[in-house]
């Protein structure tokens, strides 16, 4: 039978995680049989391994691929393969071995011209793409006659997993796979080792064994003792040579710390959830050839320490990682940075122009400068300033020196804090300046107060020391409705009284408000006439602070919308609590005040423990109570058309709780809205 086969020879394929391989050194035959540990007891742990190794499992299996000849014997886990157009290749076990028990033998089926080109092949799944992985083998060629050629064993893997439908491997695919060097002599009547490392592009690989013979039938082929494990990468990441490619957004988290004293750096940075190797480029700034650090370890985050750097000398670099990006292995890099080995800051000093008391005022711009030394410090300098009430600015200065103008509208102590860095270090110095008064100062004086407009946004005001007084008039219309409001900001000491006069000469106040629960002032006011009314302002002396702001303001009422229901609830949470009588106190303002716009005793609703109040509807509060009150009887009070509720509620609270009568007598935020959502619905 004339065959249409040419050559045979025998590979082992090794199935892996899918990935791809780049062709690295391959290893060449080893002087002693020292097989590498198979089960990677020696080597990286792996998730991908090779199976059944040397042949040693006692697992073998028959494979009649060749219509009408014998069925060869094929060991477990391993495929029989050869390349389309020589000889298909049979197998059987053999006892001739490196260790364990058993190896494989092969063949060419028969004899022929076109040659022996074959051996068998194994996919290993679980591989990582972009890693290394080694293939090592032994094998043996055992000629008998004088012309059985041994052209070469090898060994090789395909990078993506590939692995023939039919066992017959055409050159396309057969010059995919990554092949170690070819052994010739070295494998004649001895065993030699045949190796091969490739990169894995997909999270499966497959490894082949190979052996290209003269194809007689009594010459033979011998494997056994392979071994697969992940290697470290010892090449370069990239080509530095050749133009680089953009930056990417793959690198990330980059950081950079500079030692002057030791002229070292270290370099970091993070490629986020992919996994990369790390390498840094990096050259004098000017150009020249980039110089290359040391292969990082795979990971998310990588660290370059650069040594033996030169002071006064700028250096440029670029962050490198090679990982599986986009789909495939390829290295990604940053942007081009740079440093040098700086003069570092010795100190920075700050002086104002306020005062020689650094004191200043409300409302006042003050400048601030600050100067850093050495005179040869490096330049540029960051100055990042902070002060107190004010929003962080950095200035970047190409000189020694910088300044900043602020203004408070509170009083008090103001820290101004500045940090100056270079390249080198960072030094910082703080500074201190007294904010006192306000801008409608003075007015401690019936005789000097000033107008406010009504119905304008409020003044600043302050009470600039323990003792201080304010005035202030405003121009009001008779029979019409105001509401005056001295409001303290947040982070502000003034605890405020507040007083209405009629004229500078009068001797009683018209009305006031000087609440003990509260630091704020709200008072209503009616005018009796036309023209100027005085405010009087101070601070409840027994309250000490250093900022003592409030906001001052004069608002029209709007008319009066008719009354319509409210329930009230004084709560209590213990019995000798200190403050429930300011919670009865404001419970009762509440009452008064919605009495005094219209509101008779059948529109209010009032529940308070204070049972010695005659103005107390349900001296005993409870969750049925309040319940009740809302659902029930406010909705028999709205009875026409856009008749306002108000709900208004003073005590003690918990988490998501308001105590009505005791820690056990509570209500929370839901029960309120639900409550009310059915009062709404019902209305």
């Amino acid at each position: 039978m004339k065959s249409r086969f040419q050559y045979v020879t025998l590979i082992v394929l090794i199935a892996a995680m899918i990935f791809s391989f780049i062709p690295l050194s391959p290893a060449h035959a080893e002087p002693n049989l020292d097989p590498p540990d198979p089960t990677g007891k020696q080597m990286k742990m792996l998730a991908a391994t090779l199976d059944n190794p040397g042949f040693d499992n006692g697992n073998w299996y028959w494979d009649g691929y060749v219509p009408g000849a014998d069925a060869s014997f094929v060991p477990s886990h391993w495929t029989i393969w050869y390349k389309d157009g020589t000889i298909p290749l049979y197998t059987r076990v053999t006892t001739k071995k490196v260790d364990g028990k058993e190896a494989v033998r092969g063949h060419a089926y028969w004899n022929g011209a076109e040659g022996l080109q074959a051996g068998l092949y194994q996919v290993i799944d679980g591989v990582t793409p972009c890693l290394n992985y080694r293939f090592r083998m032994y094998g043996q060629a055992m000629p008998v006659e004088d012309h059985d050629v041994l052209y070469g064993m090898r060994v090789g893997v395909h990078p993506t997993g590939y692995a023939p439908s039919n066992k017959a491997i055409d050159n396309a695919d057969f010059n995919q796979i990554v092949w170690g060097d070819a052994l010739t002599n070295a494998c004649l009547n001895t065993w030699c080792l045949n190796s091969v490392t490739a990169e894995a592009q997909a999270s499966k690989i497959t490894v082949f064994m190979y052996a290209h013979m003269n194809a007689r039938t009594g010459h033979d082929m011998i494997w056994d003792a392979g071994s697969f494990e992940q290697v470290d990468r010892t090449e370069n990441l990239i080509d530095a040579s050749q133009p680089l490619p953009d930056e990417s957004s793959v690198i990330q988290g980059h950081d950079r710390q500079v030692d002057e004293e030791t002229n070292t750096a270290a370099i970091s940075w993070n490629t986020g959830s992919t996994n990369t190797y790390g390498q840094l480029l990096y050259r004098e700034e000017g150009g020249g050839a980039w110089q290359y650090s040391g292969i990082q370890p795979w990971g998310t985050s990588h660290q370059v320490n650069l040594t033996g750097l030169q002071v006064g000398i700028t250096y440029e670099y670029v962050l490198v990682s090679y990982g599986h990006i986009g789909g495939t292995c390829k290295a990604v890099v940053s942007r081009e940075y740079d440093f040098s080995i700086a003069t570092p800051l010795t100190g920075v000093s700050i002086t104002g122009d306020e005062d020689p008391q650094h004191t200043g005022y409300i409302g006042q711009d003050y400048t601030f400068t600050a100067q850093a030394t050495p005179s040869d410090a490096t330049t540029p300098i960051d100055f990042e300033w902070t002060a107190t009430g004010q929003t962080k600015q950095t200035n970047q200065r190409e000189t020694l020196e910088d300044s900043i103008t602020f203004s408070w509208d509170t009083p008090g102590h103001k820290t101004i804090q500045v940090n100056a860095s270079n390249v080198a270090n960072t030094v910082q110095a703080t500074y201190a300046i007294e904010i006192i008064g306000d801008e409608y100062e003075p007015d401690d004086e019936c005789s000097q107060a000033n107008e406010i407009v009504i119905d304008a946004p409020p003044q600043a005001h302050t009470f600039h020391n323990a003792n201080d007084v304010d005035w202030v008039s405003f121009d009001a219309s008779a029979d019409t409705a105001y509401l005056i409001e001295a409001l303290t900001p947040p982070g502000s000491d003034a605890d405020v009284s507040l007083y209405v006069y009629d004229s500078c000469a009068s001797g009683n106040p018209l009305a006031s408000r000087t609440y003990t629960y509260t630091p704020d002032a709200r008072l209503p006011f009616t005018a009796t006439r036309d023209g100027n009314f005085y405010l009087f302002l101070h601070q409840d002396p027994s309250t000490s602070g250093d900022d003592m702001a409030y906001d001052l303001s004069v608002r029209t009422l709007p008319q009066q919308a008719a009354p319509g229901a409210v329930v009230l609830v004084a709560g209590k949470l213990e019995d000798d609590d200190p403050l429930q009588s300011n919670i009865y106190h404001a419970a009762d303002a509440a009452y008064q005040t919605f009495k005094n716009h219209g509101y008779d005793d059948e529109q209010i609703f009032y529940l308070s423990t204070d049972a010695s109040n005659p103005d107390v509807n349900d001296p005993n509060p409870t969750y049925i109570g309040l319940q009740n009150a809302i659902t029930w009887w406010a909705k028999s009070k709205l009875t026409a058309p856009n008749t306002p509720f108000t709900l208004y509620m003073v005590g003690h609270g918990g988490d998501g709780v308001f105590y009505l009568n005791g820690s056990e007598d509570q209500v929370s935020p839901s029960d309120l809205n639900s409550w009310l959502t059915q009062l709404e619905n019902e209305t």
